[in-house]
């Protein structure tokens, strides 16, 4: 018959305690304990994407709870052109439109660009004041400076303790599976990514100006108190 699983192992993968994306300290954090598979075998590899998959689908329930459009930026026939890695760690990331709050940044000011232009933004932190946003001139640009989005997705205080483990384990097989992917596979994905971002900026630009209202000269406020 089949193989009964690994002592203590339930049938499904192992899920937080709590939603995937619960933030917050310590009920969340008992959901960061390491995987009870080794290391790199398939049932870690497996039992990861479970987990990020089921994540991802509570994620954009909660966005649907409150009317958000969801851009889908990564989608399934991507699959053919990258590692399980970088499909599931662009599943981190969300489509964000440029608006003038965005100018300032730690690192200066972002000049020359313009509003309701796409970029990307980590889904953990994205409802905080100075949520992780990455906009780029051209899609070389992009594919030059991606090491960006991990280097912030495993260090963001808002990515759960196990999205993190998941995308961590996923990595132990991201070279073996790039050298299987016909060359060129990555920026044939970047450049997709790129038209998904940028197919709607005119749009988004119109829309943001039609909102800018226009002061009108003559305040009542003053005029009556003279």
């Amino acid at each position: 018959g089949p193989h009964p699983p690994p002592h203590g192992m339930p049938h499904q993968p192992p899920m937080m305690h709590g939603s995937p994306h619960d933030h917050g300290g310590s009920p969340s954090r008992q959901g960061g304990q390491q995987p009870m598979y080794p290391e790199g075998s398939d049932a870690a590899m497996q039992s990861s994407i479970d987990y990020l998959i089921a994540a991802e689908r509570e994620y954009k329930a909660a966005l649907h709870g409150k009317d958000e459009i969801w851009d889908d930026l990564v989608l399934s026939e991507d699959k053919l052109l990258l590692t399980d890695y970088f499909f599931h760690l662009m599943k981190q990331l969300r489509l964000c439109r440029f608006s003038e709050s965005d100018r300032k940044t730690r690192g200066g000011k972002r000049e020359n660009i313009a509003i309701g232009y796409g970029g990307l933004q980590c889904i953990h932190c994205s409802d905080t004041p100075n949520s992780r946003k990455f906009f780029w001139s051209n899609v070389d640009r992009l594919a030059n400076s991606f090491a960006e989005i991990p280097g912030h997705i495993l260090k963001c205080r808002r990515c759960p303790s196990q999205t993190k483990n998941a995308i961590t384990e996923l990595k132990r097989r991201h070279p073996d599976q790039m050298a299987r992917l016909p060359r060129g596979s990555q920026k044939v994905f970047f450049r997709r990514m790129w038209r998904r971002l940028h197919d709607g900026d005119e749009d988004a630009a119109d829309a943001a100006a039609a909102t800018i209202k226009v002061p009108s000269s003559a305040s009542p406020s003053k005029s009556s108190k003279l």
